[in-house]
């Protein structure tokens, strides 16, 4: 195919890729707003239909019109490598397949103590195959869909926690006791510890073994099995108790997620439930404190990847994934832990994590 500056140089094959991709977001989007509508579901959900539409919309438009829509962003037009014949139906499904699969790993590995970065890393790398020079940016796209969906699961908590500050912005001491100065506390020694120790990582210890990290971690989930069948229903702490000096030791540990196998919600769930408050409460506490904590990481992530190379459509593509896994999966975490005893949960995931750091060392 000749290149033409401003045309969408694609070939025929991409752009039946592109279709195919656009009609199945379009009829996704259909598909949720039938799901919300028939079921009665909360309202909410229906913000799902932009994105996925959006995306939908553009795909389309690339496939069927001579301009670039995604691509154009980056100022590339000209991606035609010749026509590649289609073989099999893998050839053309392969880039969703890949979505799909990394939304599911980071929608599920977000809320339970192993961490999603190392496993979203090793599954792109090892599994699919992927570039190593796009882990940054796929990082970035596929956190920032569970963080928007911890964003909307908890949205009217967050509400209140803004309604509160703006009521009496002085009242410094009141907040303090909240769950405000719970999370103002924890993301202040998160950053105390994760920045240097990230600092510290990358320039000493760049080839650093996760293996004794994650012996290390494995032997804390145990102890935090422990603390749970010791824990008494009746005098556990419930999430509305939450204060400033909850947020200290969370944070603490909550910094050392910065270290490559560390896991941001089992460090932050575990200084909760060391703290006294029961497993609902903890990994409630935790997965809000989420928010904030990723909308910084991501900052970082992002003044520290390349992001230009990647495609936008991708990206999107990414996130959307994600946030519906990540919303799913957040919700029904949250009624197990109501109904299973989290001690023998610890316990497994602890010498899991432990055979997993002992083999790695062998």
């Amino acid at each position: 195919m000749q290149y033409v500056a401003g045309k969408c140089n694609i070939g025929k094959s991409n752009r039946l890729k592109r279709l195919v991709l656009g009609t199945a977001f379009i009829f996704s989007a259909f598909a949720i707003y039938y799901i919300v509508e028939s079921n009665g579901l909360d309202k909410t959900f229906l913000l799902m239909l932009f994105p996925v539409f959006s995306i939908g919309f553009l795909c389309v438009l690339e496939a069927k019109g001579s301009f670039c829509v995604m691509n154009g962003l980056n100022g590339t037009y000209n991606l035609d490598k010749g026509e590649v014949e289609i073989n099999s139906f893998s050839d053309l499904f392969m880039d969703l397949i890949d979505i799909i699969i990394l939304g599911l790993v980071q929608g599920i590995t977000e809320w339970i103590p192993i961490s999603s970065k190392t496993q979203d890393t090793l599954v792109y790398l090892s599994f699919l195959h992927g570039n190593p020079d796009f882990v940054i940016p796929i990082l970035l796209f596929l956190h920032i869909g569970t963080v928007v969906a911890a964003a909307v699961y908890f949205r009217k908590e967050i509400i209140g926690l803004i309604s509160e500050f703006l009521k009496n912005p002085k009242d410094l001491k009141a907040h303090a006791g909240s769950k405000l100065g719970f999370l103002f506390t924890a993301l202040m020694f998160t950053g105390i510890v994760g920045i240097p120790l990230l600092l510290i990582e990358k320039k000493f210890l760049p080839d650093l073994n996760a293996s004794l990290l994650f012996v290390v971690m494995g032997l804390g989930l145990l102890l935090t099995g422990v603390l749970l069948l010791l824990q008494k229903g009746s005098n556990a702490r419930q999430k509305e108790n939450a204060n400033w000096k909850d947020g200290i030791l969370t944070g603490l540990l909550q910094g050392l997620s910065v270290l490559p196998g560390v896991s941001r919600s089992g460090t932050s769930a575990t200084g909760l439930i060391w703290r006294g408050f029961d497993s609902e409460s903890s990994f409630y506490l935790s997965f809000l404190l989420s928010i904030p904590t990723v909308i910084l990481a991501e900052l970082l992530l992002y003044l520290g990847g390349n992001l230009s190379a990647f495609p936008i459509a991708d990206g999107l593509m990414l996130a959307v994934s994600s946030f519906i896994f990540g919303y799913l999966t957040l919700g029904a975490l949250l009624k197990v832990v109501r109904n299973i005893n989290l001690a023998y949960v610890a316990f497994a995931l602890g010498l899991i994590v432990i055979a997993a750091g002992l083999i790695g060392a062998s």
